[in-house]
């Protein structure tokens, strides 16, 4: 495995890239895109998410970095809020909305553990000696 040296390399900003762009995508045309507050709502949700991933990835502070994984964990967790919405409103068909759940999920869950293993070196710095 190479080396991560750009937020670009990690793959749960890849994936909620990848999530953003079909969020763009499935609300440009269609039912959803006259729902003006849905997709405002949607949209900023699913960019704050590889932002933040790059904001944590930025930050090198093990501590900080996991703080702002959760953040982003977070706005994931939004926009499958979102996608739940626009799905009962029948804004999207079933594939669709599968794609963008299952994207979704897979965002959740490398950035979680990229979380967790940020979150264990902050407690070991927290132990060391200084």
């Amino acid at each position: 495995m190479d080396e991560i040296q750009r937020f670009q390399d990690l793959v749960c900003w890849q994936l909620a890239m990848e999530l953003s762009d079909l969020i763009d995508s499935i609300v440009s045309g269609g039912p959803a895109s006259r729902d003006f507050e849905l997709t405002r709502q949607i949209r900023k949700a699913a960019m704050k998410a590889p932002a933040q991933i790059a904001e944590a990835f930025m930050r090198w502070n093990a501590a900080d970095t996991a703080n702002f994984l959760r953040i982003a964990r977070a706005s994931l967790g939004e926009t499958q809020s979102h996608l739940l919405k626009g799905q009962r409103r029948n804004y999207w068909d079933e594939e669709t909305f599968r794609k963008g759940w299952d994207l979704s999920e897979h965002a959740i869950k490398v950035t979680t553990g990229y979380m967790k293993e940020r979150q264990r070196a902050a407690r070991r710095q927290k132990q060391e000696p200084a």
